[in-house]
């Protein structure tokens, strides 16, 4: 089943902590640990408003999957299917619920840790950590829905080199392309001070904007705008309540 651990840590009730902790791998994803994760998301998508994606020492935030299970048990295609399901589909259902994402890089991110990053709606970095989709050198593509998202963030032609050239790419480069958001020496603890300075804003405003964004389009914002403007929410923060 493989080793390591995802701990799930409750910073408040609203606020969740997935720390990946596999530190003989460099914090990869072993077979069991991609259990967890599964089954955590359960519980944080009926629990949380945010989530902290973040990893245990400085070495490493997560070097893809772990190669010892890569090579006793996930060569088939049968088992890359069922990991490419649980974890494109654990990951992605924070957008689906709604609930905003953060990520604390803590060191390098490589193979499928770069994937992770693209979920982060905020990604906070170490200045000593680097990203490498280095997926080409291993004669593979991303498995994890790390591609689409990357498109999402850096468009076309940065992720044409990103994935081509598999080449690994500094905290600073990253800021530069939009990767990441911001290069601090503590990622975890500035992750925490954003998800709690959520809390103090409406749900109502913070979720509606978050499900127009999974569907964008003109009469949805109008419709949203009109369905906000004079809420109760909205009146409570011009003071009329």
């Amino acid at each position: 089943m493989g080793r390591g651990v995802i701990h799930l840590e409750w910073i408040s009730e609203d606020i969740a902590l997935l720390r990946l902790d596999n530190p003989q791998a460099r914090n990869a994803m072993s077979h069991i640990m991609m259990l967890q994760l599964e089954q955590h998301c359960f519980e944080i998508i009926e629990k949380a408003r945010v989530v902290i994606l973040s990893s245990t020492g400085t070495k490493s935030f997560c070097a893809g999957g772990d190669l010892q299970d890569v090579r006793n048990a996930l060569l088939s295609k049968a088992s890359a299917q069922e990991m490419n399901t649980r974890m494109s589909n654990s990951l992605g259902a924070f957008r689906e619920h709604n609930i905003y994402t953060i990520v604390a890089l803590n060191g390098p991110a490589v193979g499928g840790g770069a994937e992770l990053t693209t979920y982060g709606d905020v990604v906070f970095a170490h200045p000593d950590s680097f990203i490498a989709f280095v997926h080409a050198k291993l004669g593979v593509s991303p498995g994890w829905g790390g591609a689409m998202r990357l498109l999402e963030k850096v468009g076309i032609h940065r992720a044409r080199q990103l994935l081509v050239l598999a080449q690994k790419i500094t905290a600073q480069q990253a800021l530069n392309i939009g990767l990441i958001d911001e290069i601090s020496q503590e990622p975890q603890n500035d992750a925490v001070m954003l998800a709690k300075k959520l809390m103090d804003y409406p749900r109502e405003s913070i979720d509606e904007i978050l499900s127009w964004c999974t569907d964008p389009s003109s009469d949805r914002e109008k419709d949203l705008f009109l369905s906000l403007w004079g809420g109760e929410s909205h009146r409570k923060a011009l003071g009329i309540l």
